[in-house]
C-alpha cells in the first residue's frame, strides 16, 4: 500500500511541476545584458502585436501564432533565450543577429492537451535590448474534447 501511495504521489508531483517550471528553449543558459552593447548602439525590439488570443479551441489541439517584430534600434539585435511560463508553450526564434531595420518572427506553439477553460501563457524573450526582457502573451479558452 505504501508503495502505491508513493507512486501516486510522485506521478502527481511530476504532472504539476511539468506546467509550472520555466522552460529555456535555446538550449543555453546565457545571461545577456546591455554589456554586449559596446559601441553605444542599442537595438530595440518593436512588435506588431504582443498578445494573441486563439479564441475557443478543443482540448488536444495544437495551435500556433507568429509574432512579427522589427529591430528599430541602432545596433544588432540578439535574442539569447526564450523562457516560457509552461512546458505546453514552445517558441521558435531567430538564432542570428538582426541588423537595424530587419524584421523577424517568433513562432509560438500551444498544446492544449489536458487543459480546460481559459489559459494565458507568456514567453519572455531575453535579448540585448533595454530592457532585456520582452514579453509576448498567448491565450485560449479550451473546451473539452467530445466524448468518444
Amino acid at each position: 500500500m505504501k508503495k502505491y501511495f508513493a507512486i501516486i504521489l510522485l506521478s502527481g508531483s511530476l504532472a504539476i511541476s511539468a506546467c509550472q517550471e520555466n522552460k529555456n528553449t535555446s538550449g543555453e543558459n546565457q545571461n545577456l545584458s546591455t554589456d554586449l552593447v559596446t559601441d553605444g548602439k542599442k537595438p530595440k525590439m518593436s512588435f506588431t502585436e504582443t498578445s494573441h488570443d486563439f479564441g475557443n479551441i478543443t482540448e488536444g489541439e495544437v495551435v500556433s501564432h507568429s509574432f512579427e517584430f522589427k529591430n528599430e534600434g541602432e545596433g544588432d539585435l540578439i535574442i539569447a533565450e526564450a523562457v516560457t511560463s509552461c512546458g505546453c508553450t514552445v517558441p521558435k526564434f531567430p538564432k542570428h543577429p538582426l541588423k537595424p531595420g530587419e524584421t523577424g518572427h517568433i513562432e509560438v506553439k500551444y498544446d492544449s492537451a489536458n487543459k480546460k477553460g481559459f489559459e494565458e501563457k507568456t514567453v519572455t524573450l531575453v535579448a540585448n535590448t533595454v530592457p532585456p526582457n520582452n514579453i509576448i502573451t498567448i491565450s485560449a479558452t479550451t473546451n473539452p474534447a467530445p466524448a468518444q
